[in-house]
C-alpha cells in the first residue's frame, strides 16, 4: 500500500522543480537552455568536455535578444561592458561579493598545523571579505609589483637562453617541437626564479621534474567540477575518491602540490639564514627573501608570518603557471598562424635590433617600447584569455538591476572574459579576428579598459607582472632567433577550457637560426 506513495513523491518533487525553476525562480525569465534553468550538471558537463568558452560564445550568439543567458538554476552570464564594471569594480554601497571557493576541508574545524600551505588567513584568491582582501593584498603590493620583479630579470633571462638552446637542439634534429609544453616547463622555471631563487629544473632536465605538470594537468577537471557542483554534493564527490582513481589522485596531488611548495619555502629559508639572512649576500632578492624580510621588519604588526609565507608560495604555483604558458602559447600561434602579421611584426624587431635599440635576451622596458609587439601580445591575449570561465558574483544583499533584470543576492552573476573580448560593439565587427592594428586606433584606451586578461576591479591578478615581465621578453627572443613555422600550416588550436584555458599539442617547426 505505501508503495504509490514511494513512487509518486518523487515524480511529484520533480515535476515541482521543473515548474519552479521555468516559471516561478527569480531567474526564470532570463533566457539559456531549459537543462540549464533545470541543474547545474548542464554547465558541468560542458566544463568537463572543455569546451565551455565556445558554449558560452554561441549561448550569447543564439539569445541575441539580450546580453543576459542562464547557464545554472542560479547563475547567468552577462556579455556586457557596463555589467563587468557594476560586478567587479565594487562601489561603495554596491559590492557583489565573491562566490565561495572550495577548499579541502573546512578551515573551522582543523588546526592551523593541519593547513600547511593555507596559511591563518584566507589567500588572496579564497578571501570572500572585500575588506579584508584589501588590507591583505597591501601587505604584499610592493613584492609583485613591476620593479620588484624587475629586481630578478638576469633570471628570465637564464630560462630564456636555456629555453632558447632546447629549440636549437630540436633545430638540428630536425625534430618538430610540442612548444605548448616547453613553455610551460619555461614558466615553472622562470616562476621559480623569481619567486624561489633557483628553478625547478624543468629545462635544465628536459622533463616534466616530479611530475609536478601532470599534477596539475589531473587536478583542474576535477577542482573545478567541485567548485559547479551544488553545495550537498560536494562531500560525496569528494567521497567518491574511494571508488574512482582519477578523483583519488587528484585530491592526493593536491596534497603533494601544498607540502612541495612548503618544503621549497623551507629550504629557502634555510639558505637566507646561513647567509646570515641578508638575500643581498647572494646577489639576489627573489619573493621569497622580500617576504622573510617583510616578516622581520612588519610581521607582528600586519600578522604576515611563516605560515602566510607558505601560503602566498603555494598561490604562486597554483595560479602564476598555467596562466603564464597559456599566453605565451596563444601568442606565438596567433603571430605564426597569420603571415601577415609575423612578417610585420619581424620587420619591427629586426630594426630595433639594428638600430641597438634591443638587445638579445631583450630587456622588457626596451620591449615595451615596440608598439606592434604590444599590440600583438594584447590581441593574442583578448582572443584568448587565459581564464576561460567566468568569476562569478553574488549581488549586495538588496540585490541589484542589471541590463534588464533583478538578480537576488542568491543568484550568482558573472562575465567570461572569453565571452566579453569578443563582443562586436567594444572590439568591433571583426572581434573574433586577430588583427593588432585595432589597438593603434582611436578608441584603444576604451577598448583596453574592457579587457579582462588579468581580471578587473579589487581582484586584479596579483602576479599580472610576473607573467607581463615574461611574456614581453620570451615572445621577441624567440622570433628574432628562429625562422618558426606552424607543424600543420593553418592548424587550429586544440582547447582544454577546465577554468584555465589550456592549449594541447601545440606543434611548431623550426625552418632555420635566424640569429645563432
Amino acid at each position: 500500500m505505501f508503495t504509490l506513495p514511494i513512487l509518486v513523491l518523487p515524480l511529484l518533487s520533480c515535476v515541482a522543480w521543473i515548474v519552479y525553476t521555468g516559471y516561478v525562480h527569480p531567474l526564470s525569465k532570463v533566457p539559456g537552455p531549459w537543462l540549464a534553468a533545470l541543474s547545474r550538471f548542464w554547465y558541468i558537463y560542458h566544463m568537463r568536455k572543455g569546451h565551455f568558452d565556445q558554449v558560452n560564445r554561441q549561448l550569447h550568439a543564439q539569445y541575441a535578444a539580450g546580453p543576459v543567458v542562464r547557464i545554472a538554476p542560479n547563475e547567468v552570464s552577462i556579455d556586457s561592458p557596463e555589467a563587468a564594471h557594476i560586478i567587479y569594480n565594487n562601489r561603495p554601497g554596491q559590492r557583489f561579493t565573491k562566490v565561495r571557493i572550495v577548499c579541502w576541508v573546512h578551515r573551522k574545524r582543523m588546526s592551523s598545523k593541519a593547513l600547511i600551505g593555507l596559511g591563518k588567513h584566507e589567500n588572496l584568491f579564497m578571501d570572500l571579505d572585500e575588506d579584508h582582501h584589501a588590507s591583505r593584498r597591501r601587505i604584499v603590493a610592493n613584492l609583485y609589483s613591476m620593479s620588484s620583479i624587475l629586481e630578478s630579470e638576469s633570471y628570465i633571462d637564464d630560462c630564456t637562453n636555456l629555453l632558447e638552446d632546447r629549440l636549437t637542439g630540436f633545430y638540428k634534429r630536425g625534430e618538430v617541437v610540442d612548444i605548448s609544453r616547453w613553455f610551460q616547463m619555461y614558466a615553472f622555471d622562470a616562476l621559480g626564479e623569481l619567486v624561489y631563487g633557483e628553478a625547478f629544473g624543468f629545462l635544465e632536465s628536459s622533463s616534466d621534474v616530479g611530475g609536478w605538470m601532470a599534477l596539475i594537468e589531473s587536478l583542474s577537471p576535477f577542482r573545478q567540477t567541485l567548485l559547479l557542483l551544488p553545495a550537498y554534493l560536494r562531500k560525496p564527490y569528494m567521497m567518491s575518491g574511494l571508488l574512482y582513481k582519477s578523483v583519488k589522485l587528484a585530491i592526493t596531488d593536491n596534497a603533494k602540490r601544498v607540502n612541495y611548495a612548503r618544503d621549497l619555502v623551507h629550504k629557502r629559508m634555510s639558505e637566507l639564514k646561513d647567509n646570515g639572512g641578508a638575500a643581498e649576500s647572494q646577489g639576489r632578492r627573489d619573493l621569497l627573501s622580500k617576504m622573510f624580510e617583510l616578516s622581520a621588519t612588519k610581521g607582528d604588526k600586519v600578522d604576515f608570518h611563516l605560515p602566510e609565507i607558505e601560503m602566498e608560495s603555494w598561490v604562486n604555483i597554483q595560479a602564476g603557471v598555467d596562466t603564464t604558458a597559456i599566453a605565451l602559447q596563444a601568442i606565438l600561434y596567433y603571430i605564426l598562424k597569420d603571415s601577415r602579421v609575423h612578417r610585420k611584426l619581424l620587420s619591427e624587431l629586426d630594426a630595433a635590433h639594428q638600430d641597438q635599440r634591443i638587445t638579445i635576451p631583450l630587456k622588457y622596458s626596451d620591449a615595451l617600447k615596440l608598439p606592434y609587439l604590444a599590440a600583438c601580445i594584447k590581441e593574442a591575449m583578448r582572443l584568448h584569455p587565459s581564464v576561460g570561465l567566468q568569476l562569478p558574483r553574488h549581488p549586495p544583499p538588496e540585490g541589484c538591476h542589471i541590463s534588464g533584470y533583478y538578480f537576488p543576492h542568491s543568484a550568482r552573476v558573472g562575465v567570461n572574459a572569453a565571452v566579453l573580448h569578443y563582443n562586436q560593439d567594444v572590439f568591433g565587427e571583426d572581434a573574433a579576428s586577430f588583427r593588432p592594428e585595432r589597438w593603434s586606433a582611436d578608441n584603444a584606451a576604451e577598448m583596453d579598459r574592457h579587457l579582462l586578461t588579468f581580471g578587473a576591479g579589487t581582484r586584479t591578478c596579483t602576479g599580472k607582472h610576473i607573467s607581463l615581465a615574461e611574456t614581453f621578453k620570451m615572445i621577441p627572443h624567440v622570433l628574432l632567433k628562429f625562422d618558426m613555422k606552424l607543424a600543420e600550416p593553418g592548424m587550429e588550436l586544440t582547447k582544454q577550457d577546465w577554468w584555465f584555458h589550456k592549449i594541447k599539442d601545440f606543434r611548431v617547426s623550426i625552418q632555420r637560426e635566424l640569429r645563432p
